[in-house]
C-alpha cells in the first residue's frame, strides 16, 4: 500500500518540530536506505529529497510510526539553513530553539550523583532538599 501519512519531522538537537509533511513507502525507503530524509511533495505529485533545491538538507537519524502506523515521526538533524520553503528555522518559527540535549545531559548527572552518590559531590550532598535542587537547577540554566 503506498498510500499518503502524515509525518512530523523533529529536529534531534534542539527537540523542535520542524515541519509537517507527507510520505509513503517509497519516501520511507529512501530515506533509510540515503540516510537523508524524503517526503512526497504533493504540490509536484512526486517524492522528493528534503532541501532538494534549497540545499536546506535533513540528516536522518530515526523514523518511528505511531501506535496505529497511521502517522510517522522523523528526527532529523538539520543541515545548511531553515528547514522551512519560506526560509524560517520551522514551518512554525522563524527561530532555532534551545539545544534541549543539553537539559537531557543535566538530567541524567542528577540521577547518576542519586543512585551512586559519590563523596564529594555537592549535588549528591542536595538531592533530598528540593528547595537546594531547585535553586541548583535555576543555577545550571542560567549558565
Amino acid at each position: 500500500m503506498n498510500e499518503l501519512k502524515p509525518m512530523v519531522v523533529q529536529d534531534k538537537d534542539t527537540k523542535q518540530v520542524l515541519s509537517l509533511v507527507y510520505c509513503n513507502d517509497e519516501s520511507l525507503k529512501l530515506s533509510r536506505e540515503k540516510g537523508f530524509l524524503y517526503r512526497y511533495s504533493r504540490q509536484y505529485e512526486r517524492v522528493m529529497k528534503k532541501g532538494e533545491t534549497s540545499g536546506n538538507v535533513q540528516e536522518l537519524v530515526s523514523l518511528a510510526s505511531d501506535c496505529d502506523s497511521d502517522a510517522v515521526l522523523a528526527t532529523v538533524r538539520q543541515r545548511g539553513g531553515g528547514a522551512c520553503h519560506t526560509g524560517g528555522w520551522t514551518c512554525f518559527s522563524e527561530e532555532k530553539g534551545v539545544e534541549w540535549g543539553s537539559l537531557d545531559e543535566l538530567i541524567e548527572t542528577i540521577r547518576l550523583r542519586r543512585k551512586e552518590k559519590p563523596s564529594g559531590s555537592y549535588v549528591a550532598s542536595i538531592v533530598c532538599d528540593a528547595d537546594a535542587v531547585g535553586a541548583k537547577l535555576r543555577e545550571e540554566a542560567n549558565e
